[in-house]
């Protein structure tokens, strides 16, 4: 065994295999943060788009790039309290919408969603820590647009825009002065 150890073809073969894998590594690391990947995200903020166990989804990165973010698209985003977190959160706003922090509630306050932020919240919005605690969710911490669902079988689909725009008229209550209010429909 010593005796191929001191070989230096056996150490060339060895330098050539090791110099593939690191490129190989390096490819997928750059296809993964500039293409697309694939991620699980986990728990019931996006029910019942997604499911609490896990749901492994498409990631991709380019069409941010080319296009803007639209409401209703689902996005990885760095959490604005965790930055060691992602989240998976709607987007329910976008710069220039005045979106209404609760819509269930009749006196709830309307928020102005500023240039270069968006506005996120999860599908269940009774279980979903989103825009509502953090405010607009800056563009920069947005990783990625959430095309497709890969797993489970069961469930394998593109994750569509489930938005209804809703404009309301300008009178009595706070949140009926809204230019706009939006809300997440389930599938």
């Amino acid at each position: 065994m010593w005796s191929r150890l001191r070989n230096p073809q056996t150490w060339r073969t060895f330098r050539r295999h090791v110099g593939e894998i690191v490129s190989l590594v390096c490819v997928w690391h750059v296809f993964a943060e500039n293409v697309a990947e694939l991620t699980v995200c986990v728990g019931p903020s996006m029910l019942p788009t997604l499911h609490t166990q896990g749901d492994m989804v498409l990631v991709e990165h380019v069409s941010q790039r080319l296009r803007p973010l639209e409401l209703g698209d689902v996005v990885i985003a760095r959490s604005p309290l965790d930055p060691r977190q992602y989240i998976c959160k709607r987007v329910l706003g976008v710069a220039g919408d005045l979106v209404c922090v609760d819509p269930t509630q009749p006196d709830s306050r309307m928020v102005s969603v500023p240039p270069g932020h968006v506005w996120l919240q999860g599908d269940n919005m009774h279980n979903s820590t989103d825009s509502r605690t953090y405010g607009p969710v800056p563009l920069g911490l947005v990783k990625g647009r959430v095309v497709y669902r890969v797993w489970p079988l069961a469930h394998v689909g593109p994750i569509g825009r489930n938005v209804q725009r809703v404009d309301l008229p300008l009178s009595g209550t706070p949140a009926a002065a809204a230019v706009l209010r939006t809300a997440a429909l389930a599938k």
